[in-house]
């Protein structure tokens, strides 16, 4: 599937639209998804977990550093309790009792608490609160799409993307023009992508007819 838009639309809107068109142009349900981080939203998570298909997608990790003990990642969910303990093992308890505009819950810890940790400095940024931690209503999604595939599956699926989908955008660069527009407007530009698309198929076909000449018959 091949999909030509504006400059101004996300990438990551149109994951639905190339399965829907993927689907209908092999006639085969999709049953794994493997893309790149642009497409790992909790949107498309959703989307996803819900017509029960596996994913592989990673996500931006925001307010995540390498090596850093008070990162956000470093304070796990209790789901049990609604709350997160934090590296020290103090609970950040939930702030908010309804949700926020944005989907989101506050947690936060007890500033005399924090003060008595070894990590304040380096944790804590208020000068009147403890430390706190937002969790979206909808992470539970993120989560599922971090373990629905074990990390030996993830590496095969992130790799063969790399290189079949990679490799077939940069054959479309290299030998097709694939990184400059031929023409002005939309619609020529669809064209020229059309074009650029059935030209890689048939040259696909070709080395296919080689191997299996009767199944091309």
């Amino acid at each position: 599937a091949t999909i030509t838009t504006s400059a101004n639309v996300p990438d990551d809107k149109l994951l639905f639209e190339a399965l829907e068109a993927h689907e209908h142009h092999t006639q085969i349900e999709v049953k794994t998804v493997v893309a790149d981080a642009i497409y790992g939203t909790m949107d498309n998570y959703r989307q996803l977990c819900d017509q029960g298909k596996t994913c592989c997608i990673p996500h931006q990790r925001h307010g995540v550093r390498a090596n850093d003990t008070v990162s956000h990642d470093k304070f796990h969910y209790d789901a049990q309790g609604d709350g997160y303990l934090c590296p020290n093992g103090q609970t950040l308890k939930r702030y908010d009792y309804d949700v926020r505009s944005d989907g989101t819950i506050r947690y936060r810890a007890d500033r005399a608490v924090c003060e008595r940790c070894p990590y304040f400095g380096d944790c804590v940024k208020s000068k009147t609160h403890g430390r706190q931690i937002l969790r979206n209503i909808h992470t539970s999604y993120v989560e599922w799409a971090d373990t629905v595939c074990s990390p030996t599956r993830r590496r095969y699926l992130l790799t063969r993307r790399r290189i079949r989908a990679e490799g077939s955008f940069a054959d479309a660069a290299n030998n097709h023009g694939f990184k400059r527009a031929r023409w002005r407007g939309l619609l020529k530009m669809e064209i020229q992508n059309l074009l650029i698309a059935a030209i890689q198929n048939l040259r696909k076909l070709l080395r296919y007819r080689g191997r299996h000449p009767q199944k091309v018959a």
